[in-house]
């Protein structure tokens, strides 16, 4: 009998906030609590994963009170899933509250960090920002180097911001919003490890896929974005991962399913 495979689901971009933040045709934050709801009880009804990742701006960001009334409803409803919940902290978390505060809220132990699971390890990372720019710091380059050093085993990365380069037509200033600078520097490391099998980030609010240096590259598209003309309402969308011996898949659930397999 072949070896079960790792599944996890995946979440990204909640973005938990009021009507009044609503940006049409786009951004549904008032339905960002409710739908979560419905992805804990199908995760743990219907899924059964191993462990679930939060991948970042799980709220939308107004102000420092309710920005912690948010963070800490979605802390409570994810607190719900039967398997483990991981975080990774997103821009929108930053906005108005501490990282130290994000992580007292969130229940992680540091902003940056690793678990195991299944045979892999798995590495979640942390953007943040300096000057106009968001960036991996050089502390958490070298711990991430010396964390794949120290493992002998298959990884997985999970960042809010991904490390592949977007294709904009936006201004220079709005691309240092949604990219992160040493994004190179970044792949860079993970490919001179060996041990990376794919990266999943959040951020962008749509799904791509990108193969760079042997490494997987997934985007996962926001939980309450609406990427159609044609209907008024949010994507639903969250992700479940299938990590095989030989092969994996990722499939997008919601208005705008898709599945990759590398």
């Amino acid at each position: 009998m072949p070896p079960k495979p790792l599944k996890f689901v995946i979440i990204a971009d909640a973005h938990i906030g009021s009507a009044q933040q609503r940006k049409p045709p786009t951004r549904y934050p008032e339905r960002a609590r409710s739908l979560l709801r419905w992805v804990v009880s199908k995760t743990n009804t219907e899924i059964t994963p191993d462990f679930v990742v939060q991948l970042g701006d799980v709220i939308e960001a107004a102000d420092a009170e309710d920005d912690e009334d948010n963070l800490s409803t979605a802390a409570d409803i994810l607190r719900e899933l039967q398997a483990p919940v991981y975080h990774a902290i997103g821009n929108h978390e930053q906005t108005h509250l501490p990282p130290q505060k994000v992580c007292t809220i969130l229940k992680v132990h540091r902003a940056f960090y690793s678990f195991q699971s299944g045979g892999f390890h798995c590495l979640v990372l942390f953007s943040e920002k300096n000057g106009d720019e968001w960036s991996i710091s050089k502390d958490q380059l070298k711990w991430l180097e010396q964390e794949l050093a120290a493992v002998d085993r298959r990884a997985l990365v999970f960042s809010h911001f991904p490390l592949v380069d977007a294709v904009l037509d936006d201004t220079a200033e709005e691309a240092s919003l949604v990219q992160l600078e040493n994004r190179a520097e970044v792949r860079n490391l993970l490919v001179q490890s060996g041990k990376v099998r794919a990266v999943f980030s959040g951020h962008w609010h749509k799904n791509s896929f990108e193969e760079i240096g042997g490494i997987n590259y997934i985007s996962i598209q926001s939980l309450v974005q609406n990427l159609s003309d044609l209907r008024p309402t949010t994507s639903e969308s969250f992700a479940v991962a299938k990590i095989f011996e030989d092969h994996a898949t990722v499939e997008i659930n919601g208005m705008d399913p898709a599945e990759f397999r590398f």
